[in-house]
């Protein structure tokens, strides 16, 4: 689930040239979920398009996050060049959330050179031409700096480990380890503080070198380092926090790669991108398939909580004196 920049579309096209926009990628063989309502209180949705057996099952997390969240209108657009597919699942999306009392604006369906209306009052014709490379939202992206993948396995590529890079923090690996025999907890605390504080304060932060990765690969390691590191995971300066453990993802080794990985899922979520939250998350079960916090944050994006919502979690925290506990957060 995506937490979506405010974008206003008025025809198909708009619809169109948003989806990549908001998911960071160019999406195939999917259902695409897009809903309406004030600045800032929606979200968007992707999901494999899959064959007719699977389509319930697909439908239920998209409809319970839409009526969780008090969704009243939502459009979809189908990627397939199956027409009798996109057709079957259009008819199953209607009467799902019809149901439900929310209201269906379109179906499309896009196969990546035409678009169609998928209605059975209206003839599927010919389709229409797009090209969402000269559509406004695109120059807007790329104005502000985002990166939009070619399609959801080259986001995740993205984040799979450089070679070079992996070996030379692999190198400075055994001074960081020695010292993990020693390992005073709050003096790497202060340390981490004090990198994370001042990147936070840089709006182009200069790269760690390779001991500063592995000194970091071998704190996060640790739980209550790991778990300060999170608590500094803000919506402000979230999007310093990918690019920082995005790099640090890229030259770690497999063994260290877990810590990195959920905390760039946790940052990006915060940052609103939701399909890059989730191909880290996939990473951190990749290194370690029993990762702790991984089920905790996997519930988050599925119920498509807010980034919002973290920040309201500590703040309640904090009034009530309570120690911090991620256990909690899960029910929120």
């Amino acid at each position: 689930m995506t937490t979506p920049k405010t974008l206003r579309a008025s025809r198909p096209e708009d619809l169109l040239a948003a989806v990549p926009v908001v998911l960071g990628f160019h999406p195939e063989r999917s259902i695409v979920m897009l809903t309406f309502g004030a600045p800032g209180t929606g979200f968007h949705a992707r999901t494999d398009l899959p064959g007719r057996a699977e389509l319930a099952e697909a439908i239920t997390p998209l409809l319970e996050a839409a009526t969780r969240h008090r969704v009243a209108r939502v459009a979809f657009v189908l990627y397939s060049d199956d027409a009798s597919r996109a057709a079957f699942a259009a008819r199953q999306l209607r009467q799902a959330f019809r149901r439900a009392g929310i209201d269906v604006v379109t179906v499309l369906r896009a196969d990546g050179r035409r678009w169609f209306e998928v209605d059975p009052r209206v003839a599927p014709g010919r389709g229409r031409a797009y090209d969402v490379a000269e559509h406004p939202f695109t120059a807007q992206s790329v104005y502000e700096g985002s990166v939009t993948h070619r399609d959801r396995a080259t986001l995740a590529a993205s984040l799979e480990p450089v070679p070079a890079r992996v070996a030379a923090v692999t190198r400075a690996l055994p001074d960081a380890l020695a010292a993990l025999a020693d390992l005073d907890v709050d003096r790497e605390a202060r340390w981490l503080s004090g990198v994370l504080l001042q990147r936070g304060q840089q709006s182009r932060p200069s790269e760690l070198d390779d001991a500063e990765v592995a000194r970091l690969l071998v704190a996060v390691a640790v739980d209550p380092i790991r778990d300060l590191a999170w608590l500094a995971i803000r919506r402000a300066t979230a999007g310093v926090q990918v690019t920082l453990w995005a790099d640090v993802l890229q030259r770690s080794p497999e063994e260290l790669a877990a810590s990195p990985a959920w905390l760039l899922a946790f940052a990006a979520w915060q940052e609103g991108h939701g399909a890059l939250a989730w191909c880290a998350l996939d990473r951190c079960l990749e290194a370690d398939p029993d990762y702790s916090l991984a089920e905790l944050l996997g519930s988050v994006l599925v119920q498509a909580l807010p980034p919002s919502a973290w920040e309201e979690f500590l703040d309640d925290q904090v009034a009530q004196g309570d120690e911090f506990d991620c256990e909690s957060f899960r029910g929120r």
